[in-house]
């Protein structure tokens, strides 16, 4: 949906990855919970949003994913975020094409280090 509206492409370029995911908020997004892992158990905190218009620190900080700014919305094969945290031996990984796989930390730490190196290499 953010694609679609924004010349297909997934958000970049707002000062941190936790940034450029938040952008998602609220025209995409609309609830907090979204961005907490409820394997986690963690209480929804309130979304504080600043004068601005951008997320206070500490609540980015919070966040229980990582975001891969830059990843070709094109490509349903490539991570597009994950678990910060791995629970039970592994993580849960959103793909591009929107579906979410649990990779064991092992495959999950080879597919994210080809990744990056690939789009390190490319110009």
């Amino acid at each position: 949906m953010y694609a679609d509206a924004n010349d297909g492409k997934f958000p970049s370029g707002f000062g941190s990855p936790a940034n450029d995911l938040f952008q998602l908020y609220p025209s995409f997004a609309n609830d907090p919970r979204v961005y907490l892992n409820p394997r986690a158990n963690k209480a929804v905190p309130a979304v504080p949003v600043m004068a601005s218009g951008t997320v206070a620190s500490e609540w980015l900080n919070a966040l229980d994913y990582t975001y891969l700014p830059g990843v070709d919305p094109m490509d349903g094969t490539r991570i597009l975020a994950y678990e910060r945290i791995p629970i039970a031996g592994g993580r849960n990984v959103l793909v591009v094409a929107g579906s979410v796989e649990f990779m064991d930390e092992a495959s999950f730490q080879k597919a994210l280090k080809q990744q990056l190196a690939e789009e390190a290499s490319r110009p």
